[in-house]
């Protein structure tokens, strides 16, 4: 309960309760004694980001010196296209013109 007033009160929301898993894949936590299991473990996203959201599950084989288990979340990159301003081209030399001996005596 503290946890989903917390998620309310930043407008973020708990992702690990929405997507449908089976029993073993949505527990996080194992009792040291392996009679029971429960799922204390969470991901909170920011509203604006729950849409990229594509799945959130525990994975049971990585041994991390831990009763809990690995929480994974498959999150969607949406990258924006900017669009960078053109600048404005530069004139071309024209290099032709110091063939001619009044533009190259000019120059040298």
């Amino acid at each position: 309960l503290r946890l989903v007033n917390f998620a309310a009160a930043r407008g973020m929301a708990i992702c690990s309760t929405f997507f449908a898993r089976m029993n073993i894949r949505k527990h996080t936590w194992s009792h040291p004694n392996g009679e029971s299991c429960t799922q204390i473990d969470h991901v909170l996203v920011d509203g604006r980001h729950f849409s990229d959201v594509m799945d959130v599950r525990s994975y049971r084989g990585p041994n991390i010196d831990s009763d809990h288990f690995l929480v994974a979340c498959k999150i969607r990159a949406r990258l924006s296209n900017v669009l960078t301003p053109r600048t404005a081209r530069i004139a071309r030399l024209n290099v032709q013109r110091l063939a001619s001996s009044d533009v190259a005596a000019e120059y040298s």
